[in-house]
């Protein structure tokens, strides 16, 4: 009887240190992995927050480099950045929790709803969500007015949705609506102004209450209206050609307003992340509504550029980007089943990406308040160049 406790016990504790050993193993896996990403971000003198979500778990989440620079504060998970074009996600979602409502459909004309702007015929909701309505962009100064980062006196003050609808309205359609692909700002704005009236709320109240406030998002909101806690400042970088030694600028600062539904949501990476496994599990929409979302309805995407570039959308990238189109505030990368979907952000001292791999459950998002001072559509190429070496790392990894 003793000898068969004895068997026992030492298989118990070979079972013990057997199962031990493979959870060691899996965490210095997870280990290795977590300092090649960080060595990356610090080879690429990533100056931001990340975070990386890989087969159910979060690996990484993690701040670089500072938030503000003379005061020597640092950026961590919670640093509040302005996200830019991932606005776009939250206007999508919030029109399709209206048309989940009955309030409106995707596919009506936008002048069943509103009628006050000119040159609207034949422009439905669809054709502003997938950028192929034809309207003028009022950041670009050769199809619009030009009011983008180069009009400080415009841009340094609040400006309400109607006035930016102003800039755009009395330019004719440059195509027929859902003929060409013209990625800006103006769709999304004239959405925003949408929900508004639509909802009897302003957009940012929309946003806020059926969204924000529900997802314990207590790090996002509006810069021009809200109070936001731990911002991080914006920064041009010079790196000197004699030492090598990098010197920090602060960026003219401008008021979010003027970026509205298209571009004026602040945000952290640990908030985004909370975005993401909502609109996962289905909190904010439902299925169907996810998958209208994540589905390219984009005609020719990424060819007859009127900005010129090599076959894609952001204009002189250095490669075109791979995709199958535009979805609602999203690029499909692949759709189908499991879709792999993605949008990049930049404005003058912040950029990002926001990345989702269904197939692999694998979710990448950054945040960044430092620019070299490149020009906007080279930004965006080093936000995806960047996004995809993080990739390629996390491939090359078999957890």
């Amino acid at each position: 009887m003793m000898r068969a406790k004895v068997v026992l016990g030492v298989l118990f504790c070979l079972l013990i240190l057997g199962c031990t050993s493979e959870v060691n193993q899996t965490n210095n896996m997870d280990d290795e992995l977590v300092n090649e990403l960080v060595n990356y971000l610090e080879e690429e003198k990533f100056n931001g927050s990340i975070l990386i979500h890989l087969d159910g778990k979060t690996i990484l989440s993690k701040g670089f480099g500072y938030a503000n620079v003379d005061e020597e504060i640092l950026n961590t998970p919670d640093t509040v950045y302005l996200a830019t074009t991932l606005t776009l996600q939250f206007t999508a979602v919030s029109i399709l929790m209206l048309e989940e409502q009955g309030l409106l459909n995707v596919e009506d004309l936008y002048l069943d709803h509103i009628d006050e702007f000119p040159n609207m015929e034949g422009i439905t909701i669809h054709h502003l969500l997938t950028h192929t309505a034809g309207l003028v962009d009022y950041h670009r100064g050769k199809f619009g007015s030009g009011y983008g980062e180069s009009n400080l006196d415009y841009i340094q003050v609040y400006r309400s949705p109607l006035e930016l609808i102003n800039l755009v309205s009395e330019f004719n359609l440059k195509f027929e609506p859902g003929s060409r692909l013209d990625y800006n700002a103006s769709n999304y704005v004239y959405l925003g102004y949408l929900i508004e009236e639509v909802s009897g709320l302003t957009y940012e109240e929309f946003v806020k209450e059926n969204i924000l406030i529900p997802l314990g998002m207590e790090n996002t909101g509006f810069s021009y209206i809200d109070e936001l806690d731990n911002q991080a400042l914006s920064y041009d970088i010079s790196t000197s050609v004699k030492d090598g030694q990098q010197k920090y600028y602060l960026t003219d600062p401008y008021n979010a307003s003027w970026q509205y539904a298209f571009a004026g949501l602040s945000s952290s990476v640990e908030d985004l992340y909370k975005w993401h496994e909502a609109l996962s599990n289905y909190e904010l929409i439902s299925k169907e509504s996810l998958d209208k979302m994540f589905t390219p309805h984009t005609v020719n995407p990424y060819t007859d550029n009127p900005y010129g570039g090599p076959g894609n959308f952001y204009g002189a990238l250095a490669e075109p980007i791979p995709a199958e189109g535009f979805g609602y505030g999203w690029i499909i990368d692949k759709s189908g089943e499991l879709p792999t979907v993605y949008h990049m952000a930049t404005a003058k001292g912040f950029s990002g990406n926001m990345y989702k791999d269904f197939e692999k459950d694998t979710f990448i998002v950054f945040l960044c308040n430092v620019d070299d001072g490149d020009h906007l559509y080279r930004r965006y190429s080093k936000s995806h160049d960047l996004r995809d070496g993080l990739i390629d790392i996390l491939n090359s990894n078999d957890l």
